[in-house]
This record gives C-alpha cells, structure tokens and sequence, in this order.
C-alpha cells in the first residue's frame, strides 16, 4: 500500500512541476482569454481526481491483473497520438 501511495505521489508531483500539455493548453487558453475558468477548474478537478486513483490503489490493482495496464497503456497511447493531431492539424493551418 505505501509503494502505491509514494508512486503516486511522486507521478502527481512529476506532472505538476514539469511544463506539460496540460500546463501548454491552460496557459494558452489564459493567453487567448478563452474559457479560462472553465479549463482550470477542469484541470484541477482531473488532476484531483487522478491523484485519488493513483493513491489509492490503482497501481495496486494493475499489478494484480495485468489486462487493466495493457488497457491503461493503449488509452494513455491513443490520448497522446489524438491530442497529437489535434496538435498537428493545428500547426497546418496556422
């Protein structure tokens, strides 16, 4: 249990600290004005809520059944390459 709770805090504060996408897209949105609000709160609220389900046993269970990491993996890859061509087909148009 406290391996969990360690890799998880860890992983939280790994994702906090570094300037990632999510930081990328919130401080363009506060840039343009755009929904700032709303892309905060949602950003918090996910980051909340992700650090619940990695505290409290998330990594417990994948080592458990290793079906939900593979799971976990191809949604973490198809996030990534979706938010990539979002990312790319921004860039293409300018």
């Amino acid at each position: 249990m406290w391996t969990a709770f360690i890799v998880g805090i860890v992983t939280q504060a790994s994702l906090v600290i570094s300037i990632g996408p999510q930081n990328m897209f919130v401080l363009r949105q506060g840039l343009a004005g755009e929904y700032v609000a709303l892309t905060v709160w949602f950003c918090v609220i996910s980051d909340i809520i992700l650090a619940f389900m990695a505290i409290y046993g998330l990594s417990y269970m994948a080592d458990l059944h290793k079906n939900v990491m593979l799971g976990f993996q191809i949604c973490g890859i198809l996030f990534l390459f979706t938010y990539a061509a979002i990312a790319l087909n921004r860039e293409i148009r300018g």
